[in-house]
């Protein structure tokens, strides 16, 4: 079974800092890694370990967002929550 590894600290902090290599931008929630971090790094992964690990985290929905593309147009780009 793989669920018990997604809430490993050293698992969650990986993909935290793979998601805050990409300089994203917020999702729906606002939540940007520089609030995150200023809050506590240490204390919103254990939150986020506790909701997985007790199988009570919710999915936020995806911001959706047009962006123009190179030849005319525009395209969808959804942003999700750091969370998401």
């Amino acid at each position: 079974m793989l669920y018990d590894k997604i809430y490993r600290e050293d698992i969650l902090a990986h993909a935290y800092e793979l998601a805050r290599s990409n300089k994203g931008a917020p999702g729906v929630d606002g939540q940007s890694f520089e609030k995150i971090e200023s809050r506590g790094l240490g204390e919103w992964l254990t939150g986020i370990r506790q909701e997985l690990r007790n199988k009570t985290y919710q999915p936020q929905p995806v911001r959706r967002v047009m962006i123009p593309k190179p030849g005319g147009g525009e395209r969808p780009l959804g942003i999700p929550t750091v969370v998401s």
